[in-house]
């Protein structure tokens, strides 16, 4: 085999020579290319981190005692396990383009307040973001200049505040402990509204004293993330929107 006599001649040649006298014969047989190996399989994606559940507050009950909510809708907002995952913090700023220069709105938020009872109003949801986003969009920076404007279960407010920045006369509104943090954000952003701020404190139900004690009315009417199914209804939030419109 003319192979194997080149190997055995290659114990006493250069390497140099090995190579020519293997290219005279026919090796091909014992010279497949060899095939790569396979890519190594990609590393696992990093697992996300896992948020860690707050244990049940000895304010949760604080609510109750005042006579804001029920027992029945606190132990509803305890349970919603899925919800109150969007803000781990306790301020919140969202710049807004209104000349002659950017006004960012800067807003204190209660991350705990679903667990302490006081409803889904303590922190910024994402609508309320981009509500915003759009009213700076559709009026742009004097579009609301000397309208009346009123913001239903404002929450934090930012909308409410949004509209002020805007150039809107706004009254903000909502209830129970939540007006607490209203009346923060809508002192700490005052100077930066060009219209003028008002807190009141008012359900759906009692919208009609609202409306009695303000004949002018107002001239838009703003709300984000009102609805929660089987713990805000909508018909009374339905019935607020049909006296002040």
């Amino acid at each position: 085999n003319h192979f194997f006599a080149v190997l055995r001649e290659s114990l006493l040649r250069e390497p140099a020579e090995v190579v020519a006298a293997a290219m005279e014969g026919d090796c091909s047989s014992f010279c497949k290319p060899v095939a790569a190996p396979p890519p190594p399989p990609p590393p696992p994606p990093p697992k996300l981190p896992v948020l860690p559940r707050v244990p049940p507050s000895p304010l949760a009950d604080t609510a109750v005692s005042r006579g804001c909510i029920s027992a029945t809708i606190a132990e509803k907002v305890r349970g919603l396990s899925w919800r109150g995952q969007g803000s781990q913090s306790t301020e919140f700023a969202l710049r807004l383009a209104v000349a002659p220069a950017e006004v960012e709105l800067r807003m204190s938020q209660n991350c705990r307040s679903e667990l302490e009872g006081v409803g889904t109003g303590g922190h910024v949801w994402d609508a309320a973001v981009l509500l915003a986003q759009f009213l700076c969009y559709r009026y742009g920076v004097d579009g609301l200049q000397g309208k009346r404007v009123i913001e239903v279960g404002s929450g934090t407010g930012l909308v409410g505040l949004c509209c002020a920045a805007l150039g809107a006369d706004v009254l903000l509104t909502d209830t129970g402990p939540v007006v607490d943090l209203l009346r923060r954000n809508a002192e700490t952003n005052r100077a930066r509204c060009k219209g003028l701020v008002e807190v009141r404190e008012m359900s759906w139900e009692t919208v009609s004293g609202l409306v009695r004690a303000m004949p002018h009315g107002f001239d838009l009417v703003v709300a984000s993330e009102c609805i929660v199914p089987k713990l805000y209804p909508m018909e009374p939030f339905v019935g607020c929107l049909s006296e002040l419109i």
